[in-house]
């Protein structure tokens, strides 16, 4: 018995490590082996269900950068894991009610999930269901941070930047510590050409999360533009570290350790670069 909580304990650590990592598909697999073994586990089957809307997230983002056509099979396979994402995250639910990410992942499955056009070619529509969703869910509780992003991030995706990053401060004050409301947050105050404040914002990401990949990469990108070469250096290092199949980041990298006649260096840096895009 003692050494099946070992094993559990062990799985579970593994699946969270592989989630900050943002291996979405490896740590919905890991989950589901902790699930094998203690069923009643709601940990597991809150990140057995967020795994798999993460992994939806990242391919749909994928089809949409390397397609121009809907890929009907995706679409397909893509509804159901969103049926298991909706599943997993009813059983977390219920396990705990209080989960708030579970209940709101479950709602983004639900919503998903209800789309008459489904498919990832429908996100304008997707963000007009989110903002409704979350707007509703301020109303009835307007103290929860996570349906202010949720309500910020659809704003977002509809390129409605003002009244995104008012929803994204809203959830950074009332959650100081919600590393991806920092990180999201510094997107619409990007387009409002707010550089400075964008820049502490993925600084304070970086500090609440030091693995989250994306983070380090834009705060090294808007140094780089604002000529801050030494400190560009080590954010972008970072972001190659932590995602070290990135070519973007290893491109970046290598302009800025070129601007800083590091040239052989530079010269690494694109190599891995256009052998990762090589392959892309």
């Amino acid at each position: 018995m003692q050494n099946d909580q070992e094993e559990t304990d062990r799985l579970l650590e593994e699946a969270d490590r592989l989630f900050s990592a943002e291996d979405y598909e490896a740590a919905a697999a890991a989950y589901a082996r902790v699930i094998e073994l203690d069923p009643e586990n709601p940990i597991a089957w809150r990140g057995r269900g967020r795994g798999l809307v993460y992994q939806i997230r990242y391919e749909e983002a994928r089809q949409i950068h390397h397609t121009t056509t809907p890929d009907v099979d995706f679409d397909l396979a893509n509804r159901d894991w969103w049926e298991e994402a909706y599943e997993a995250l009813t059983r977390a639910t219920e396990l705990d009610p209080g989960d708030r990410l579970a209940r709101h992942d479950r709602g983004v499955a639900f919503l998903e999930l209800e789309r008459e056009d489904f498919g990832f070619i429908a996100s304008v529509r997707a963000a007009k269901l989110q903002l409704e969703s979350n707007t509703r869910a301020t109303e009835l509780d307007p103290e929860n941070a996570i349906a202010w992003y949720g309500r910020g991030d659809a704003f977002a995706n509809m390129h409605r930047w003002e009244e995104a990053l008012e929803s994204l401060t809203r959830a950074t004050k009332l959650d100081p510590e919600y590393a991806v409301a920092w990180y999201r947050r510094a997107f619409p105050l990007r387009e409002l050409k707010r550089h400075e404040e964008a820049f502490e914002s993925l600084t304070r990401a970086t500090e609440l999360d030091p693995e989250n990949a994306a983070a380090w990469f834009d705060r090294g990108s808007a140094l780089a533009k604002a000529e801050r070469w030494e400190e560009a250096l080590e954010a972008v290092t970072r972001a190659t570290e932590l995602r070290p199949d990135d070519w973007m980041a290893w491109q970046t990298l290598g302009q800025v350790l070129h601007t800083l006649q590091r040239f052989e260096e530079s010269r690494q840096a694109f190599s891995r670069m256009a052998e990762l895009h090589l392959h892309d």
